[in-house]
Parts: structure tokens; C-alpha cells; sequence
């Protein structure tokens, strides 16, 4: 009798944890679970490496320490305005937020441009490219040399 009876809840509990592990909610718009939390680790991984490039850019302009606080001016205000616009995009249009998000950027590229010599500047401006070239070889994809997932080469 006992014996059955811890069978019993046994099976109980086992059939309670694996009902409780197909309950999972959908992400969003019906999609798998966690995608959403895929997207935005993949978007921050690229702004992550983006953000590595800009400054390993930076670090080879040999710049002054009026350029270096300027830069960190820039800098500081840019990542205000972007933390404003994503925590205001929570309820908004997204399309209203990237647009927002290029001006951000935009202003951004023109003060940098202000504070670098013009040789400085070309300088960044190639550094960013190659690291921009090796971020999408590395992606693989459309613009990048290797096919995206799930396709075939093509073939030349």
C-alpha cells in the first residue's frame, strides 16, 4: 500500500514538472521563446564590438587631452540621448525610434568630426570600415563573404 502510494506522487510530481515545462509563453508575436532576448543579445553583442572598434580607433589617433575630454563630452551625451530614446521606444514606433536613433548618431559623428584633425579623422574613418568589414565576415550573410545561415554558396 505504501509502495503505491509513493509511486503514485511520484508520477504526480513527475507529471506536474514536465506539464509546467511545455506551459512556457510564446515570445513575442507568437514566436519561440527567448527570440526576443536573442534579438536584443545579438544587437547588443554588435554594438558591443562596435563600441570595442571605436575606441581601439580613437586609441590610434594619438590624440591631445583637449581632444580626449571633448570626445568623452561627445560620448557621454550620445549614450544619454540613447538611453532616453530606448527607455521613451518601449511603448513607442519603432520606426519613429531608429530615425531618432540616426539623428543621435548623426550629431554624434559630426562633433567627433569637429574635435579630429582632418588626418585624424580619415583615420578613423578607415579604422571603422575594416573593423566594420571584419564584423560582417565574421557575421557572414548578405554583405559579408560567407553564405547567410541556412542558404547555399553560390556559386561564381
Amino acid at each position: 500500500m505504501k509502495k503505491n502510494l509513493i509511486v503514485s506522487v511520484l508520477m504526480a510530481a513527475t507529471l506536474l514538472v514536465s506539464s509546467a515545462a511545455f506551459a512556457q509563453q510564446a515570445g513575442p508575436r507568437g514566436g519561440a521563446p527567448g527570440a526576443a532576448a536573442g534579438r536584443e543579445q545579438r544587437a547588443q553583442g554588435g554594438m558591443r564590438m562596435m563600441q570595442e572598434a571605436h575606441e581601439k580607433a580613437l586609441a590610434g589617433l594619438n590624440l591631445n587631452a583637449g581632444q580626449k575630454t571633448k570626445i568623452a563630452e561627445l560620448d557621454r551625451k550620445r549614450n544619454n540621448d540613447m538611453k532616453a530614446l530606448r527607455e521613451k521606444g518601449q511603448t513607442g514606433n519603432r520606426e519613429a525610434m531608429r530615425g531618432e536613433a540616426r539623428k543621435i548618431q548623426e550629431e554624434y559623428r559630426k562633433g567627433l568630426q569637429s574635435v579630429l584633425t582632418p588626418a585624424q579623422w580619415e583615420q578613423y574613418q578607415k579604422s571603422m570600415a575594416a573593423a566594420m568589414k571584419e564584423a560582417r565576415e565574421k557575421r557572414g550573410g548578405p554583405k559579408g563573404d560567407k553564405p547567410a545561415k541556412g542558404t547555399k554558396p553560390s556559386k561564381p
